[in-house]
């Protein structure tokens, strides 16, 4: 090993892991082309053979031994300073960070910027202006500066970059377990090298001693190991917290939102019938166009015309009512993807020239995977259209409930 390799942060921080109980058998750290440092299968690996394993005594977390902070986090937390549930790991890993002496030194020595997309060019805010996700970032950006501007006044020598690093990190790198029979936030040194992969090949535990690492299937030496950042990861997820989408994301949606048409004579009526109801005016539906049946059925109430509206029980299950109401969810879907100011192909070009630094390559791809999930979504539901139209129509046929997935990547508003 050269000396500039052994120089470098995540060298020595494996080294003092190692020095400290930390085992690595099967993974080694290498540089993963744009996603940092990662860790790579050290040989032909089976399931279940150990890849990582870091002692608890390692585990940075606001209940850990190796901090003075300890006390002066938790009398902010009983003060109700803190808006996440994650802040007070934060703070306590910003106070870290500015205690020279902490044993978590070398660990915090090696985490780079973390890539939380707060600070943008006017050129990448422009790729992503009219998503949500501008407004989300915007949302998130100021909930951190006002929970930091509340904890100065406790904790002076906090400013707003120590408090983005460290809040940045926290939600990019941890993980949770029980500790004295409380769920907490944990940050585990080492084992947040892996990446992320909807369908990794690696699963991770937690017991008494420590955190496991161990394949999930048979892996290839040099193969990347990779972790799930758990279940359902839309691309909104997978950006806002840890900085980076995947094409393709299948965990994607479009929330979708049922308006009255302003001249409806039974606007009154409809919205005091589908309260009554209990049934939804918005959901998420993801690229297989399947739709919760309580969004269905108001579509199809508030779609109906006043004399069958105010028939005494209204015909919900009626295969025509059906397939005009999810017809009009198909047309809104695609309208909107016409309305965006380039086309997929376009975007699929400037994601192939975009510079490699910056946001503006994770923007395009994230606004190219709000466009396929509009176009698969839509597709989708024409094609339950045409069943309904050809062979009838039951709803427990073809309704879930609310799939998976946080955030939609574009709202669609529908008139009915």
């Amino acid at each position: 090993m050269s000396d500039r390799a052994a120089a470098t942060p995540v060298v020595r921080l494996l080294a003092w892991l190692a020095e400290r109980g930390m085992r690595m058998p099967g993974a080694r750290a290498e540089t993963v082309p744009g996603m940092g440092t990662g860790l790579l299968a050290a040989h032909d690996l089976m399931p279940e053979d150990e890849i990582l394993f870091v002692p608890r005594d390692l585990w940075v977390t606001r209940k850990t031994a190796h901090t003075v902070h300890r006390d002066a986090v938790e009398e902010t937390h009983a003060d109700g300073l803190f808006a996440h549930g994650m802040g007070r790991l934060a703070l306590l890993v910003a106070l870290e960070r500015e205690t020279p002496e902490s044993f978590f030194r070398t660990y915090l020595d090696a985490l780079d910027e973390p890539t939380v997309p707060y600070d943008l060019t006017p050129e990448e805010r422009a790729a992503i202006q009219g998503l949500p996700l501008a407004a989300w970032i915007d949302e998130q950006r100021a909930e951190l500066d006002e929970e930091c501007a509340r904890l100065q006044a406790r904790v002076p020598v906090l400013d707003v970059a120590a408090w983005r690093w460290a809040f940045g990190h926290v939600m990019q790198r941890t993980f949770t377990v029980d500790v004295e029979d409380e769920e907490v936030w944990v940050l585990v040194p080492g084992m947040d090298l892996c990446n992320h992969d909807q369908e990794p090949n690696a699963r991770f535990f937690a017991e008494e001693d420590g955190w496991y690492l161990e394949a999930a299937r048979p892996v290839a030496e040099g193969e990347q190991i990779t972790i799930r950042y758990g279940r359902a990861k839309t691309s909104t997820d997978l950006l806002l917290y840890y900085g980076f989408v995947t094409p393709d994301n299948a965990f994607d949606r479009v929330h979708l939102e049922l308006r009255l048409r302003p001249d409806d004579p039974d606007e009154a009526e409809k919205l005091a019938a589908v309260q009554l109801l209990g049934l939804e005016t918005d959901t998420l539906v993801g690229p297989d166009g399947r739709v919760p049946s309580t969004f269905l059925h108001t579509a199809i109430v508030w779609g109906m015309d006043s004399e069958a509206f105010r028939a005494a029980e209204p015909d919900v299950r009626s295969p025509d009512r059906a397939a005009r109401a999810l017809g009009r969810m198909a047309s809104a879907i695609e309208h909107a993807l016409d309305a965006f100011p380039t086309t997929i192909e376009q975007d699929e070009a400037a994601l192939a020239n975009a510079p490699a630094s910056g946001w503006l390559r994770t923007f395009i791809a994230y606004r190219l995977n709000a466009k396929c999930v509009h176009r698969t979504a839509a597709k989708a539901i024409r094609e339950r259209v045409m069943y309904i139209q050809s062979q009838g129509w039951r709803p427990e046929e073809i309704v879930a409930d609310d799939p998976d997935g946080r955030y939609g990547l574009a709202t669609v508003r529908i008139e009915a």
